[in-house]
């Protein structure tokens, strides 16, 4: 998409804020286009984001695809979705030169997912100038981390809990 495209998409739609899938696959392009924006990264322990991804993510996956589920998705366009979702990540994937997106590496087990994950935070903190970015822990402290790159962040401890 052309940045123009991005700000009339979003901005149009009274967008001030995005999180997740797909906002976080384009935010190098969203950084670019809104030069004042801040780029929050959530982090937390390798195995439990795996664990929780294939709990609450790719294992409840396989439900929603088999019939009679699928019939409501497909009758509500949800299949068009997932496939363009599917599409989006590859292109991104490519585009970035990666092995796998976050959903694959998953699926390929728990050794792959951990060390896309790792790359992926360090990709962003590598990409993200410092007075851009904002650091946000879920489950460890790793202020330190961040602190020895030379980052101003601000921590904190997430309301939000995962049991998975």
């Amino acid at each position: 998409m052309e940045d123009t495209q991005w700000r009339d998409y979003l901005t149009g739609r009274g967008y001030v804020a995005g999180v997740g899938e797909p906002v976080a696959l384009f935010y190098e392009d969203l950084m670019r286009i809104y030069p004042d924006a801040k780029v929050l990264l959530t982090r937390r322990e390798p195995h439990g984001w795996h664990r929780s991804m294939l709990k609450a993510i790719i294992e409840p996956r396989g439900y929603l695809e088999h019939p009679p589920i699928s019939w409501l998705f497909g009758a509500w366009g949800f299949g068009h979705a997932k496939e363009l979702m599917e599409a989006v990540r590859e292109k991104v994937r490519v585009r970035r030169r990666l092995n796998h997106t976050s959903w694959t590496a998953v699926e390929a087990g728990e050794d792959v997912a951990v060390d896309f994950y790792e790359r992926w935070n360090r990709h962003v903190i590598d990409t993200v100038p410092p007075d851009r970015l904002l650091g946000r822990e879920l489950g460890i402290h790793s202020a330190s981390f961040f602190k020895c790159h030379g980052f101003r962040v601000h921590f904190g401890k997430s309301p939000v809990k995962s049991t998975f």
